[in-house]
C-alpha cells in the first residue's frame, strides 16, 4: 500500500471513529455503519495489492483496532469479570471462550451471551437435529460456530478453513480448550468441500460467490452469509444458482433486546456491547435440499 492509501484509510478511520463520538452525544444518531464501510474498504483496498492471506491477517488486524478505539474490547473485559468466559445461552452454551476474546473476537459479548447472530439460531438448529457427520466452516474466524458445532455434535468431524494464520491459531487454542482438538481439523484456503459433508457455514466477505456451487453441496445444508457490498448482486446470484436443487430462504437481521444480565451497564455500553457493528442490509440464505 502505498503512502497515499495509507494516509486515505487513516484519514477515513479517523473520521468514522469521529462520527462515532457524535452519536454519543446524540443518541438519535445511527452509528455503526459507517464503521462497517470503513472495514470493507481497507479489506479490499488491501487484498487487490498483498496475497490474501497476509490481507486477511490485516483486515483482522484493523478491525480490532477499530473495536479497541471505539471501546469493544473495554466493555467487553468488564462483562468477562462479572460473566466469566462460558457461554450462558443459544445453541452454544457451555463453550469455554478463550482467554483473549475480549479483545480479539467479533461481537465478544453477544458471543458470551449466546446471541450472536441470532437471524441464524432456527436455521442452525434444524441443521443441527440432522446430525451432519462432516461439517465445513468456512471463514472460522475464532472459532466459535467451528468448535461450537463441534461441542453439540460429538460424533462430527468439523473442518474450519480460515485465510488468516490469526484466525486458525484462534481456532486451534479454542478447540483444545474446549477438548475437541481431534475432531476440528484447521486448514487454510478451502480449495474443495470435504467428501461427505453435509453441513456448511460460509461467511468469506465475497468469496461465497466463487466458492459454492450447487453440484458439489446437492445433499449438504449449507447456511451463508452474502456480501453484496463486496459483489453486487451475490445474495439474488446464488438464490437462482441454488433454487433447483435447494429450499432457499433469505435471513435479515433481528433486533437484539438488550438482556437483563446486562442492565447493570451503562447504556452507550450496553449498545456497544450488543451491536454487531453491521450494514443494515446485511443478509443470510439458508438452503436446504430438496
Amino acid at each position: 500500500m502505498d503512502r497515499t492509501d495509507q494516509t486515505a484509510t487513516v484519514d477515513a478511520s479517523r473520521e468514522a471513529f469521529q462520527g462515532y463520538q457524535g452519536s454519543r452525544r446524540d443518541a438519535g444518531r445511527k452509528w455503526g455503519c459507517e464503521i462497517l464501510l470503513v472495514m470493507h474498504r481497507f479489506a479490499r483496498t488491501t487484498g487487490r495489492r498483498l496475497l490474501p492471506a497476509l490481507a486477511a491477517d490485516r483486515a483482522i488486524a484493523f478491525e480490532r483496532r477499530l473495536r479497541h478505539e471505539l471501546g469493544v474490547d473495554r466493555v467487553a473485559l468488564a462483562v468477562e469479570a462479572v460473566l466469566g468466559r462460558t457461554v450462558i445461552g443459544g445453541p452454544f452454551e457451555g463453550t469455554v471462550l478463550g482467554n483473549t476474546f475480549a479483545t480479539t473476537a467479533a461481537s465478544p459479548v453477544l458471543k458470551l451471551l449466546g446471541m450472536y447472530e441470532p437471524v441464524l439460531q432456527p436455521a442452525l438448529e434444524i441443521a443441527l437435529g440432522r446430525k451432519p457427520g462432516v461439517v465445513a466452516n468456512i471463514g472460522c474466524a475464532d472459532g466459535y460456530y467451528a468448535v461450537g458445532i463441534a461441542r453439540r455434535l460429538p460424533a462430527a468431524i468439523v473442518h474450519a478453513y480460515d485465510l488468516a494464520s490469526s484466525a486458525r491459531a484462534l481456532t486451534s487454542d479454542l478447540a483444545v480448550a474446549n477438548r475437541v482438538d481431534q475432531r476440528v481439523v484447521v486448514h487454510g484456503r478451502c480449495r474443495r468441500f470435504p467428501a461427505d459433508v453435509a453441513l456448511v457455514l460460509c461467511d468469506i466477505e465475497g468469496g461465497e460467490s466463487r466458492l459454492l456451487v450447487p453440484g458439489l453441496l446437492r445433499s449438504a445444508v449449507v447456511i451463508v452469509e452474502t456480501h453484496d457490498e463486496v459483489v453486487p448482486g451475490v445474495t439474488r446470484d446464488l438464490c437462482e444458482r441454488f433454487e433447483a436443487t435447494h429450499l432457499v430462504e433469505e435471513l435479515r437481521r433481528l433486533p437484539i433486546v438488550t438482556p437483563p444480565v446486562l442492565d447493570w451497564l451503562p447504556e452507550v455500553d450496553r449498545r456497544l456491547a450488543l451491536d454487531e457493528l453491521r450494514s443494515s442490509e446485511q443478509s443470510w440464505l439458508a438452503l436446504f435440499p430438496r
